[in-house]
């Protein structure tokens, strides 16, 4: 099968945290000799663009282009490798400040310890950085994918950048730039066919993230457009109520704009610290673990669409799978496998709980393949409306760049952790309890003194999300 080229968009922190574990896992099925342990079965072309380096050796970066705030990269390495070809990002940089080099000599060994031959000469390893997504990036970006804006912070207690117009005049700031990077990765393409947008929903970035998906609309309107609208956990629930209101207003947008959406939350309800249980992974509130979690789904049905095999799925057929008129917001569930015969899938959309009959689902078996009977049975949903797929290779980690997994068919491989799943994206109403918390959170535009909205656009957006619920229950 002949799939076009996806480029990536990862607008957001917590989706570029999502996005570096993305990356990571999508490495691991890298093999570059003809005895691969499960096969050739994937077309890395897809979400990958091969280039040339300075001295002229093949490289394979991210077809992405991502954005994020002064202070995001903290005190890791730039996450920008220098020797691919394109521009010279040295003036994208956010450290300004003086920088002081303390160097101490290193600890003379005894001679004692040199007789028994106890001096460890190999260079220690610096400690993981999860503090931030450049952190555990394993595989440095294209020159052209990163750009951070150095007008807002990521770390302002006093201003956080937690609404929806901060994001639209982020936009306003960073529209030239961003837009010039994402259009030399389109013409880049010989046959682009969609964009995959991961992007931060409940935060200023929605505003950013509803801003460009009206530049896609205006400049790429045949391609296919993929949201994955990603919920952190907050550092607290005060700000739950812009929380509620930055997703209203971008699932406005998403509605009129985008193919399909994606929600997906490690928190229950994706507004509140409430975490939901997972027995796959040791769940905890920072954006390294929730990353993780969120990211094995994303990068399993990612992988089910770049396979060569003529039974498997592209983005455009994925999306004819999965879309119906006016239900364009989906949900997603995962478990490991093999299932027990009582097994059932975790959600991983905020508020719901797959009781709802599906219309339609999309399953991916990876590792080990699972009936089609019991997909359709623990996806309450028909067997002629289930989609099947199976993908041999496994999910793949390096330990030292993934949290905690619990799942018992986890295996070791020269250093490397292999995990068995099923991944789950239903058209169900099961996405109605969403729509309904948010719904019930109370707008007071009075006391909300960040937002900088006209009440009609404010009031326009509620009834949106009013309707949405509406679609699903015809």
């Amino acid at each position: 099968m002949v799939k076009g080229e996806v480029i990536t968009l990862q607008l957001g922190s917590f989706s570029n945290f999502v996005a570096s574990h993305l990356w990571n896992l999508q490495s691991q099925c890298f093999y570059y000799s003809k005895d691969a342990p499960f096969g050739h079965e994937f077309d890395h072309d897809v979400y990958y663009r091969e280039g040339r380096s300075f001295l002229n050796k093949t490289t394979f970066t991210p077809r992405t282009v991502l954005i994020d705030l002064k202070g995001s990269v903290r005190n890791c390495s730039w996450p920008v490798d220098q020797a691919y070809d394109g521009p010279n990002d040295d003036e994208q940089k956010v450290w300004d400040g003086q920088v002081q080099i303390h160097k101490a000599e290193p600890q003379a060994a005894s001679s004692k310890s040199e007789e028994l031959g106890e001096v460890d000469v190999r260079p220690k390893k610096a400690p993981l950085q999860k503090n931030s997504w450049a952190g555990y990036l394993q595989n440095k970006y294209h020159p052209k994918s990163v750009t951070i804006n150095n007008d807002f912070d990521s770390d302002n207690p006093q201003q956080p950048f937690g609404v929806f117009n901060q994001g639209e005049t982020l936009w306003r700031l960073e529209s030239e730039n961003f837009e010039d990077r994402v259009r030399w990765f389109a013409e880049d393409c010989d046959h682009l066919s969609a964009f995959n947008i991961m992007m931060d929903t409940s935060n200023g970035f929605s505003g950013f993230a509803s801003s460009c998906l009206d530049y896609l609309d205006d400049q790429f309107r045949a391609k296919s457009r993929v949201v994955w609208s990603l919920s952190d956990v907050p550092a607290n629930d005060s700000a739950a109520n812009y929380r509620a209101l930055n997703t209203v207003l971008a699932y406005q947008k998403m509605q009129e704009l985008a193919d399909v959406v994606l929600p997906l939350s490690v928190s229950a309800d994706g507004l509140r610290r409430h975490l939901r249980s997972s027995s796959l992974v040791a769940l905890d509130p920072s954006p390294f673990t929730g990353g993780a979690a969120l990211a094995m789904h994303v990068d399993s049905i990612l992988s089910s669409l770049k396979l060569k095999s003529e039974g498997g799925c592209d983005f455009v057929n994925f999306l004819r799978l999965m879309t119906i008129p006016d239900r364009k917001f989906v949900v997603s569930s995962m478990a490991a496998s093999p299932l027990s015969k009582d097994g059932r899938l975790e959600d991983l959309s905020p508020k719901c709980d797959s009781s709802k009959m599906a219309t339609s689902a999309y399953a991916v078996s990876r590792g080990t393949e699972t009936s089609h009977a019991i997909i359709v049975r623990i996806s309450n949903t028909s067997a002629a409306s289930t989609f099947h797929t199976m993908v041999r290779h496994p999910t793949k980690f390096c330990q030292d760049y993934f949290p905690e997994i619990s799942s018992q068919s986890m295996r070791s491989v020269k250093g490397s952790q292999l995990v068995d799943g099923l991944f789950v994206v239903k058209n169900s109403a099961d996405v109605v309890a969403h729509f309904d918390d948010l719904r019930r959170r109370r707008v007071n535009l009075g006391k909300m003194h960040r937002i900088s909205l006209p009440e009609g656009d404010v009031t326009e957006a509620i009834q949106n999300v009013a309707s949405l619920r509406e679609n699903y229950l015809k």
